[in-house]
């Protein structure tokens, strides 16, 4: 009871909210609600009473969650321990070795930093490993005050907890594909086994090989890497620089004389789009282009460049 200021002061072990809902046991159960008119709106005093609430933040602590298959998942070289909120804080510093002790099977201690990192990413935390287990390991949270949930709370500790398998850490080599210019695919197959993509972090046009060789597109990079299994990590990235296509040809149509002026033999032409002839300079061997013609010319594809742009030409006399 404060009596200086007419009031009685509750000290709580529990959060109350002004919502109208029951907080606290049974036996000692209370109800907080904000009303428009109260009631009582004066104390003994003919004081008028100062009713104010806040919503007060999340005081419940993360707990580990574990899988239904009763272990740790395993990707590759990582362990993934998950929680039931979301992690916003994780002290990686040389002191986080003390919060997760990790084992292996003989039950050996491995060592922070040298052996396995530790970050968190959402509701898990994600033990990376630097070598790889042969057989599963086992993970124990001892020291909640490294890591917290995002209201601030510290987790929870658990006990030694086992993955669901051994822990590979070598990541297969990056494959090594190139490009036929002529057809503007690889020139290799492309695995069931491997993934690419438009952008290194395979979020953009990501694919899975399908035993065929694979369209390249001018001016857009490509990225392949052997995928991850469950006792394997995503393969080393390969980037398949991939030029943009070069210009159009300067030649232009002398309709006069019924021929280009320009070409050469690096050059082939079309009248259809589809079928091309490459220029033979010493014997000319362009089509007759008397007449209403459009002939279309470009720079054939080399071992290292795509054919070039189009130049379209027309010709009416």
């Amino acid at each position: 009871m404060d009596s200086a200021n007419r009031r009685i002061n509750l000290t709580l072990s529990d959060e109350i909210n002004a919502d109208g809902k029951t907080y606290g046991t049974p036996a000692v159960a209370f109800k907080v609600k904000t009303v428009t008119t109260p009631s009582i709106t004066k104390d003994a005093y003919n004081t008028p009473f100062v009713m104010a609430a806040t919503d007060p933040a999340d005081k419940v602590s993360a707990d580990l969650v574990m899988p239904a298959s009763g272990v740790l998942e395993v990707t590759g070289n990582t362990v993934t321990v998950p929680f039931n909120e979301l992690l916003t804080t994780i002290n990686v510093s040389d002191k986080a070795g003390t919060a997760f002790v990790v084992r292996d099977r003989n039950g050996k201690k491995l060592t922070f930093d040298e052996d396995y990192t530790v970050t968190a990413s959402g509701n898990n935390v994600l033990i990376k490993f630097t070598a790889s287990q042969d057989s599963f390991v086992t993970v124990e949270l001892i020291d909640n005050t490294l890591v917290k949930d995002a209201a601030g709370n510290l987790v929870n500790d658990f006990s030694a907890v086992q993955s669901n398998g051994p822990v590979n850490a070598t990541a297969p080599a990056a494959p090594a594909y190139t490009i036929n210019y002529a057809t503007e695919k690889t020139n290799e197959v492309i695995p069931t086994t491997v993934e690419y993509a438009t952008d290194a972090a395979f979020t953009t046009g990501r694919m899975d090989g399908t035993g065929a060789v694979i369209a390249v597109t001018p001016g857009t990079n490509l990225y392949f890497r052997v995928k991850a299994t469950a006792t394997t990590p995503a393969g080393v990235v390969q980037t398949l620089t991939v030029a943009a296509r070069p210009v159009a040809p300067a030649v232009t149509a002398d309709d006069t004389a019924n021929t280009v002026a320009g070409i050469d033999g690096t050059m082939e032409f079309s009248t259809d789009g589809t079928t091309w002839t490459t220029y033979n300079a010493t014997t000319p061997n362009l089509p007759v282009l008397t007449g209403t013609v459009t002939l279309r010319v470009r720079v054939k594809a080399t071992s290292t460049t795509f054919s070039s742009e189009v130049k379209t030409l027309n010709f009416n006399v």
